[in-house]
């Protein structure tokens, strides 16, 4: 495989509960020897293939996921900082409120065997719907090479000035193109979703970003209608999802996907040439009959009654929530384990048993070459699953301020592998609820 990126190291600075930079490392420990299944092996890098985020209720979990949301947003989305939906400082010290949120995230490229690190630096203020700083290099060698930077400038009309080396050879009518498609508030990088121009160092970075990165997956995201699709579409991953239901033990062992194209109901399809009506005339999308789609499915599940083995049907709506997330989930480990992606999890655990999120991590882990995924979790056990090693581990806490603190569990001295959760629980790692109260006095109330 060729065009793949993998994440070296992450940093976040003033961005929602995390204040001063805090940094998230994909690194494995040099001085360690690891299973194969582990770890990536790339050059001279050894990358882990997951990370597990461990933490009291609101304590920054799943701000770690959220930072790199937004920065992909920034690279390969919309590429606004205007597209929070909230103010993303950290809002408890006034100072930082109008100071910059940073990103910097250091990957790896992997192009046919060779692998090459970048490091992309981003920087800007929500308030003044303004980019300071963006910059992208690469190293070559030990040392790093400018691919462009970008500073804040406000008296040349644009709100910036841009940097290209002349050693990126790029003609002045793509520089002018680049320029003229980018504003104040939007990334040089996302620009690449609209032009094509002759620029292989920050083009092929944009490009293996897009195809390697996938969209946050929280409890709420609605993945079923895609994956229903996806698997339709193919009887190869379509085997696959039935194999990876199979092995779970949730007594499923076949299932259908039927696709059904329909007239939209009738307040649907008013509502549809409604919003239409509103669109200049230019714009307006042709259309008289509004189609919607949507897949009948069933799941086989097979029954023993009085030594007799019979199978029967239900449809999705029947089955339980965990077996509906295990069916989600089935997505995003099948790109996971055919190609190189970037994995983000928040709580990875809802609705499931203990064994099968190690069942889940397990198909990723012997399965996967060149993926990774960053995970929260609430399932403290995993701690003393001898599958997650000390490296897997990260904690978040929050201080006196309400800042975020990251860091590893590696970091700790003296750690005895098989009194993990033990020693979490008799709070030496800190990341633990400061729980004291629980008597109210009900009458005062």
């Amino acid at each position: 495989m060729c065009g793949e990126i993998m994440i070296i190291e992450f940093k976040i600075r003033n961005f929602l509960s995390i204040k001063e930079e805090q940094i998230l490392s994909f690194e494995a420990d040099k001085t360690k020897k690891y299973n194969d299944y582990l770890i990536i092996k790339a050059g001279k890098y050894n990358l882990l293939k997951l990370i597990a985020i461990c933490g009291p209720n609101a304590s920054g979990k799943t701000n770690i996921i959220n930072a790199f949301e937004a920065l992909r947003t920034l690279i390969v989305g919309s590429g606004d900082i205007r597209i929070f939906q909230y103010p993303p400082y950290f809002a408890a010290d006034p100072i930082y409120n109008s100071g910059n949120t940073e990103f910097k995230l250091d990957f790896l490229i992997d192009d046919n065997e060779s692998y090459v690190r970048y490091r992309y630096e981003i920087s800007f203020n929500y308030l003044k719907n303004i980019i300071n700083y963006e910059k992208l290099e690469y190293f070559p060698s030990q040392k790093p090479a400018l691919i462009y930077e970008r500073k804040v400038n406000t008296s040349n009309g644009r709100g910036f000035e841009l940097k290209i080396p002349g050693t990126m050879r790029l003609k002045k009518a793509e520089m002018d193109a680049i320029k003229a498609n980018t504003f104040e508030y939007t990334t040089i990088l996302s620009v690449f979703q609209i032009i094509n121009p002759l620029f292989p160092q920050a083009k092929n970075a944009f490009t293996w970003f897009k195809n390697s990165t996938l969209p946050k997956i929280t409890p709420q995201t609605p993945i079923m209608q895609g994956a229903l699709q996806y698997f339709e579409e193919s009887t190869k991953r379509k085997k696959f999802l039935i194999e990876f239901l199979k092995n779970a033990d949730i007594n499923i062992t076949d299932l259908s996907i039927s696709k059904i194209e329909e007239d939209a109901p009738e307040e649907m399809a008013n509502i549809l040439k409604n919003i239409k009506n509103t669109l200049p005339r230019k714009t307006r999308p042709e259309f008289s009959n509004t189609k919607i789609t949507r897949y009948d499915t069933h799941f086989i599940h097979k029954s023993n009654n009085n030594g007799v083995e019979t199978s029967y049907s239900l449809p999705l709506s029947s089955e339980s929530l965990g077996t509906y997330r295990i069916f989600e989930l089935a997505y995003p480990m099948w790109l996971a384990v055919t190609g190189s992606k970037i994995l983000m999890i928040d709580e990875i655990e809802s609705s499931l048993h203990l064994e099968m999120v190690k069942y889940i991590l397990l198909v990723y882990l012997m399965n996967s070459e060149k993926s990774q995924m960053l995970f929260t979790t609430h399932n403290l056990m995993l701690m003393d699953w001898d599958v997650m090693i000390n490296d897997f581990i990260w904690f978040t806490e929050k201080d006196e301020s309400g800042e975020t603190i990251l860091y590893p569990l590696s970091s700790f001295n003296g750690l005895n592998r098989q009194k993990i959760l033990k020693q979490y629980m008799a709070g030496n790692f800190g990341a633990f609820p400061d729980i004291y109260q629980y008597k109210f006095d009900l009458n005062r109330l």
